[in-house]
């Protein structure tokens, strides 16, 4: 191999190795800021819900809805008695949005449903939380919000009312 032809295949290494350099470089920056994105919501609301199980029953998941967003902690599938678990929701929606989820009270032939409304503006509130079934006479949902739109955190708490 003559001094040209070294000099010729080292420039071309050096040039792939600099353009696979380069290439790196792009990939793991455009990896990081996926990650970063993915790590703190742009949504303009949410919704953080708090579900205090106050009772000696264990709650069972028939259904949950977010419509108008995506679950940051989306509904566990049981609340054991005396038992917390936090839901969240974030929103793309300007005009705000509503979640519910809806747990069937084991022993009890009803469910629980707890809703939270997150409107700016219009309405921050926890309406449509309400026990359905046979023992709505027996079992209550007490439910405060703390913390308004656009950030609305709400907090529940199923109880037995007979003691």
């Amino acid at each position: 191999m003559t001094t040209i032809d070294r000099t010729q295949t080292h420039r071309r290494r050096i040039i792939i190795g600099a353009g696979l350099a380069a290439l790196a470089l792009t990939g793991t920056a455009v990896g990081l800021a996926g990650a970063a994105h993915a790590a703190i919501p742009d949504y303009p609301a949410t919704i953080t819900m708090s579900i205090t199980n106050n009772t000696d029953h264990t709650m069972y998941l028939h259904g949950s809805d977010n419509p108008y967003g995506d679950w940051i902690q989306a509904p566990t599938q049981t609340i054991g008695p005396h038992e917390t678990e936090t839901v969240s929701a974030s929103t793309w929606n300007q005009n705000g949005f509503a979640i519910d989820a809806t747990y069937g009270i084991s022993g009890t032939n009803s469910e629980a449903v707890y809703f939270a409304n997150n409107y700016p503006g219009a309405q921050t509130d926890t309406q449509g939380t309400r026990i359905d079934g046979d023992n709505t006479a027996n079992l209550g949902i007490n439910s405060a919000v703390t913390t308004g739109a656009p950030y609305m955190v709400a907090s529940y708490t199923l109880t037995n009312l007979l003691g």
